[in-house]
This record gives C-alpha cells, sequence and structure tokens, in this order.
C-alpha cells in the first residue's frame, strides 16, 4: 500500500492565514502555467482529467489529518476509488493521475507501506487467511477484527491500549504527523532538516505521548524561533535534536503559551506574536 502526500505541502499550500484556521474551508493553490509538471500533463492526451485530480486531491489533502496527506480518519491511506468517493468524481482520473503524477512528476512524495515495512509475520497473517463466503453479518465481523488484529501487529511492542492511540513512532500514523511537523519546523526556522529516521523518531517519541497534540507541537516550535532566531548564540539549536529531546521539550511545550521575548529579552510585538496567541487560544480549546 503507498501513502501520498503533497510535496512542499506547508510552503504551497498553507499561507499565514491557513495556518491559524483549524478546518479549512478552501486552499491556496498556485496559478502557474509554465512548469515542467504542468507543461507535461497538459501534453498527455488526458492531461484534463489528470490535472482535474491532482486539483481534487490537494483539495481532500487540506482536510485530511495531518494536511497535505491522503490519509484516512481512521489512519489508513487513501487509493484512488476511496478518494473517488469522497468527491463523487470517476475512479479513472485517480487511477491515471496518481499513477502519471506518481511517475512523471515530482508533485507527490510516495512513502511505500507494504509488508516488507511492516514486522515479517504480517506478510503471512495477509497471505494465508482462507477465504470463504461468509453472510453479511459475519463478513462485517471478520473485518472489523481482522483491522484490530493488524493494528496490534504495526506496534512495536504492546498491544493498543483502550483509545486506539499508536504506540510506536513506526506507526504510518506517527510518522506522517512527525513529517508534517519537521516541515513546518524547517519552514519556520528557515532550515532545512531531512526526513531521516533520527530526527522523525525523535518528534514521533514526542507526539505519541500521552495528552500531546500536534497543534501544542506548532505554537511550541513558533515560540522557539521567534525567541531564537536571529540570535548568534541560540540560533544553532532551532533542530530536532535539541527541540524534542526529552529533557528540553517538556520544558519547552509547557511555556509555548507564555509572553514571547525576541533574542534581547523584549517582549515580541509582531505579526508571530499574534499568530501564537491565535493558535495558543485553538489548541487550549480542543
Amino acid at each position: 500500500m503507498k501513502l501520498y502526500t503533497i510535496r512542499d505541502w506547508s510552503t504551497i499550500y498553507e499561507n499565514n492565514r491557513s495556518r491559524v484556521i483549524r478546518d479549512l474551508r478552501w486552499v491556496p493553490l498556485p496559478n502557474r502555467m509554465d512548469g515542467e509538471n504542468f507543461c507535461a500533463i497538459m501534453n498527455h492526451p488526458r492531461g484534463a482529467e489528470i490535472f482535474s485530480a491532482f486539483v481534487l486531491m490537494v483539495e481532500i489533502a487540506s482536510t485530511c489529518s495531518p494536511r497535505g496527506t491522503l490519509i484516512r480518519g481512521n489512519g489508513i491511506p487513501h487509493t484512488a476509488h476511496t478518494l473517488a468517493n469522497r468527491c463523487r468524481c470517476r475512479v479513472a482520473w485517480f487511477e491515471i493521475g496518481l499513477h502519471f503524477l506518481e511517475n512523471e512528476t515530482d508533485w507527490l512524495v510516495v512513502t511505500d507501506i507494504t509488508p516488507e515495512r511492516h514486522p515479517p509475520d504480517v506478510a503471512n497473517v495477509t497471505s494465508t487467511t482462507p477465504e470463504r463466503q461468509l453472510p453479511v453479518t459475519e463478513e462485517r465481523q471478520r473485518k472489523k477484527e481482522g483491522n484490530e488484529g493488524m493494528k496490534e501487529l504495526l506496534s512495536d511492542s504492546a498491544p493498543p491500549p483502550s483509545d486506539d492511540r499508536p504506540v510506536s513512532w513506526k506507526d504510518v500514523r506517527v510518522q506522517t504527523q512527525s513529517r508534517v511537523i519537521l516541515h513546518f519546523m524547517n519552514e519556520r526556522a528557515g532550515r532545512h532538516f531531512r526526513e531521516t529516521e533520527d530526527n522523525l523518531k525523535l518528534i514521533g517519541l514526542r507526539l505519541l505521548e500521552v495528552n500531546m497534540d500536534t497543534d501544542g507541537v506548532r505554537v511550541m516550535l513558533t515560540r522557539q524561533v521567534t525567541r531564537w532566531h536571529g540570535d548568534p548564540k541560540m540560533e544553532e539549536y532551532l533542530r530536532p535534536m535539541t527541540l524534542f529531546a526529552k529533557t528540553n521539550f517538556h520544558n519547552y511545550y509547557d511555556n509555548r503559551t507564555l509572553p514571547m521575548t525576541d533574542a534581547n529579552g523584549r517582549p515580541a510585538r509582531n505579526n508571530a506574536d499574534r499568530e501564537v496567541s491565535t493558535l495558543a487560544r485553538q489548541a487550549e480549546a480542543l
């Protein structure tokens, strides 16, 4: 199975207004028509369908959590069929759109989450399950039990708790959220940290902690960037190793709603200050 993410979502498809809105009803979309990828799409015999499918993907991705990732509310990636069902369009549009965009453009980031990325016994469980016709009610129960069993196999150690929270930083939902947080940090701090295992693990482990949410982490990151950006002594510490180290993170996170100060210790009176205040109010309301 493949997980599709819109490339550079936080840079291209978000702005200062959209970042402080919890439930988007619109999404910024570039209007340039001279790029290499756009021209390649339009030169295809079914270019109109491919581009329409991409625009619909962007609109759907703007409502997903995390934004920019084509993932359903249950943590399972979208497919051509589920995307078509979501917007009541033809499946063929998304089938050719996903195929072309993945192989001929760089507009999508594709993460393979097929069984080889899971514990070895996942493949055995899915491949050895006998197929037989079942009554409708029994078939539904079988699917429900199968989904619960898969969640347990995907964890590193213990079965999921009763509230269905992931228990491993390798869980696809946690890794997706970790990537979004990393991109958010890079954008805010003007850095270019890569999606390495070390970086994603640091972020993922913090997101797994009780009462932790991505909105609060965004508030924390915005505050720390405002405090340290421009300070020669502190700016280098705008990095996952420092911000998401367990001994540091809790202090930064707990102070996320406190008034901000700049590198000189003076109150920050700028757009970032107002944005943090808005983000903080939204996070506390959750």
